[in-house]
């Protein structure tokens, strides 16, 4: 692996994050190009995200962070992590210590931690003398593995450093983790790895029937069913001003399964986004797939026909979201999604009776006969 005294600058060329259920994620970094490179300047740490997972370098010394790809020549290095495969490396600007490398979740959350190539490079001699490359896991703040370590060496001064292969995937330790961390036991200013394998651990540790609010005055009024609650935590409710960026506004804790939970947060913007976040008792998250869209001047008004309805409805929607029709006493009977014009709705289900039906915000009754 070479080492880089003076960097040279680039362009840096990220993957696209994307979500993944339980799905097996590698990162090897082909598809990045060779020689991309990015400075970070006048920070103790950076991060670079790929594929739904961050890389994060950690100095203790906030003059800058540096990262980029690169390919060594096999013939000069034939032990190196680059070995005739692009790799992704970190550093410090100025040769300052690297404390450690954290690999995240990006927006947090586990995951189970398989294989690593990893290869750093001290920052002062001694040189052809053994030192431990070691990683850990940790969730919560806390660590819930050992240490396991191994063994690496540089090839004289400027050169390079053989490359170590983790293989964690039969240490039940390290799944469900929130955080695995890089460390060595000398000081170091540089970090390269590849072929990293783990796997999101994302959980839907309760079923939703229905995510609904609707304005009054300058509060949202929202409520929700719950089905079935296993190992259960509590419900996260999150607000956005642009469908993007969310907020944490209230945590509410689980009461038990089959429940109706009810939530009221300011809004005096004229539109708002609202998402629930699922967490279980361990730590583990996912979200709730209908984003609830409060606008308090939709431009178009939800209608309905016919009224009264025998067997289906047909809903006119501004834009598209969730439909929830409750009976009479407030329960949610139906629910289906709604594009933005017109929806028919099978309702040849429901008793007869008076029923209300809830999108985005508007509430419109009708009658089942």
């Amino acid at each position: 692996m070479k080492r880089f005294y003076k960097p040279f600058i680039g362009c840096l060329v990220g993957l696209a994050a994307s979500s993944f259920s339980f799905a097996q994620t590698v990162l090897d970094f082909e598809s990045e190009t060779i020689g991309d490179y990015t400075e970070v300047p006048n920070v103790n740490q950076a991060t670079f995200s790929s594929a739904g997972f961050d890389i994060t370098a950690i100095s203790s010394v906030a003059n800058g962070v540096y990262y980029g790809f690169e390919k060594d020549n096999p013939s000069q290095y034939p032990t190196s992590i680059g070995y005739n495969t692009t790799y992704f490396y970190m550093g410090t600007l100025e040769g300052d210590p690297l404390t450690e490398m954290d690999i995240t979740r990006t927006g947090g959350g586990l995951f189970d931690f398989d294989k690593i190539r990893l290869s750093p490079y001290p920052s002062t001699s001694p040189y052809d003398v053994p030192f431990d490359v070691s990683v850990q896991g940790f969730k919560n703040g806390a660590a819930v593995t050992s240490k396991v370590s191994q063994s690496t060496l540089i090839h004289g001064q400027g050169g390079y450093v053989d490359a170590v292969d983790f293989d964690l995937s039969g240490d039940a330790t390290f799944n469900a983790v929130d955080k695995v961390v890089i460390t060595t036991s000398i000081t170091n200013d540089y970090f390269a790895l590849d072929n990293v394998v783990l796997s999101p651990v994302d959980v839907t540790p309760v079923s939703i029937n229905g995510f609904v609010g609707v304005l009054t005055s300058n509060k949202a009024n929202l409520s929700w069913n719950s089905g079935v609650e296993a190992n259960f935590g509590h419900y996260t409710l999150e607000k956005s001003l642009d469908g993007k960026t969310f907020q944490v506004v209230k945590e509410i804790a689980a009461k038990g399964s089959n429940q109706t939970y009810k939530a009221s947060v300011t809004q005096i913007e004229q539109k708002a986004y609202y998402r629930l976040k699922l967490v279980d008792q361990s730590g583990a998250f996912s979200y709730y797939e209908n984003v609830l869209t409060l606008d308090r001047k939709p431009s178009a008004e939800l209608k309905l026909y016919p009224n009264p309805a025998i067997d289906y409805i047909k809903v006119f929607a501004p834009e598209k979201g969730e439909l929830v029709i409750c009976d009479g006493a407030g329960k949610v009977v139906l629910s289906s999604q709604l594009k933005a014009g017109e929806t028919r709705v099978n309702i040849a289900s429901l008793s007869a009776g008076m029923y209300y039906a809830t999108c985005n915000g508007q509430k419109i009754s009708f009658v089942k006969r």
